[in-house]
């Protein structure tokens, strides 16, 4: 058991009662967001529910060979907010905070429904009617494998399922490289048993560049790359314009912050862009250094202790001209 068992008993009747379910993920959805929340949704399409998943706004294309009933809201938002009325079962996945999903929030927050989480950042709120929140577990998807243990119904995750959840658990550890333990392996065993190829899934994520993102990542960290030697600390930042110029497509600056904290003495980096007129920033760190607090005080955001992302309202430049302020109270 990895749950309270009141919890999942709680949970199971739920499902059991309901016919329409709906997944809800966060804004921008990431490889866990939409693998966890396909892969979920194929398992309780097996359980002989109708779902759909709702995302707030597009993913990137890299994601493209997983498979699922998806409505963006961004797209289609009376078809989302239609599904999301018609719901008899809410699941927030992959956020712990309805603040998280955009212009979702308010449809959700009147659907008079049972909302469950799963979710594995710190911190949950408590907008949700049954909680299953541990920051134990390296993603969400690794969380759904458990809940549907615990739930005996393993055997509903088909080989489509299976693929989808073993693209959450890559993505959120880097490959494995964080936030694992051997019952993450295991996890991660099992899901190649039951059709998931580990191989393919990470050439799909990870060896599809086209020449426009790799000269814009090589542009980011020749000409936009600041170091801040006296914090220990790096700065990438990418305005419209310059995203514009390398005809820039959804996905193409992932990983660049991580690029960043990777340069040898570097404890701490943050990575700003714009996004339709938006400052989003991501941020990443090392040792103690808590990113998901400067997020939270400063940016209205979150995430992880080790990982973190907020919003802006002042432009890419001014934002760069904060952290510089900012950043040396929490080196």
């Amino acid at each position: 058991m990895h749950f309270k068992r009141a919890d999942i008993e709680r949970a199971l009747k739920e499902i059991e009662n309901a016919q329409k379910v709906v997944i809800i993920t966060h804004r921008s959805p990431d490889g866990d967001a939409i693998g966890s929340s396909l892969g979920f949704a194929k398992a309780l399409e097996n359980w002989g529910k109708e779902v759909t998943v709702v995302i707030p706004d597009a993913y990137a294309s890299v994601f493209n060979y997983l498979e699922g009933n998806i409505l963006d809201h961004s797209e289609n938002t009376v078809g989302a907010e239609d599904a999301i009325r018609s719901a008899d079962l809410l699941f927030c996945l992959d956020h712990n905070d309805l603040k998280r999903v955009g212009n979702v929030r308010e449809v959700v927050d009147k659907a008079i429904v049972t909302k469950i989480l799963i979710d594995h950042h710190p911190y949950p709120s408590n907008e949700f009617d049954i909680m299953f929140s541990s920051t134990s577990y390296g993603s969400t998807a690794e969380m759904v494998f458990h809940f549907l243990d615990d739930l005996d119904s393993l055997h509903l995750i088909n080989e489509e399922g299976a693929t989808a959840l073993m693209t959450g658990i890559i993505t959120d550890t880097g490959s494995f490289k964080y936030g694992t333990s051997a019952i993450t392996f295991s996890v991660a065993s099992q899901l190649v048993g039951k059709g998931a190829k580990s191989e393919d899934i990470q050439k799909a994520i990870f060896d599809q560049n086209t020449i426009s993102r790799l000269r814009l990542n090589g542009y980011a960290l020749s000409e936009k790359l600041e170091i801040l030697e006296d914090i220990n600390a790096a700065i990438i930042s990418l305005n419209g314009d310059e995203l514009e110029r390398f005809n820039f497509q959804k996905g193409d600056t992932e990983g660049l912050v991580n690029q960043a904290l990777s340069i040898k003495g570097i404890k701490m980096a943050v990575f700003v862009q714009d996004r339709n007129g938006e400052t989003r920033l991501s941020f990443r760190s090392q040792d103690d250094i808590e990113v998901n607090k400067i997020a939270t005080e400063n940016f209205n955001g979150g995430g992880h202790d080790r990982a973190a992302g907020g919003i802006s309202e002042l432009s890419v430049e001014e934002t760069v001209s904060k952290l510089k302020e900012i950043l040396p109270n929490y080196a």
